[in-house]
């Protein structure tokens, strides 16, 4: 439980960093790539009910400074 809370906090920091980085920092090879974002999910799926309408969606962005800061927090985590 507190690896997958330590891996949750790290992808959260890492897409905060990458959001920041690609804003602040001018254009680079290396910073396309550490920021390039890939979103995994679904979109709104309708359930309609003759009382009830329901919209279910879930999209998440990924990127690989998110994935990074997550390992990283994991590893720092291991040595606590």
């Amino acid at each position: 439980m507190f690896y997958a809370f330590l891996f949750i906090i790290g992808f959260i920091m890492g897409e905060i960093l990458a959001n920041s980085l690609h804003t602040l920092l001018p254009k680079s090879g290396a910073l396309e790539f550490i920021t390039e974002t890939v979103i995994v999910g679904f979109e709104s799926i309708k359930l309609d009910l003759y009382f009830l309408l329901i919209n279910l969606g879930l999209k998440l962005r990924v990127s690989v400074l998110g994935i990074l800061m997550a390992l990283v927090f994991i590893v720092i985590g291991r040595f606590l």
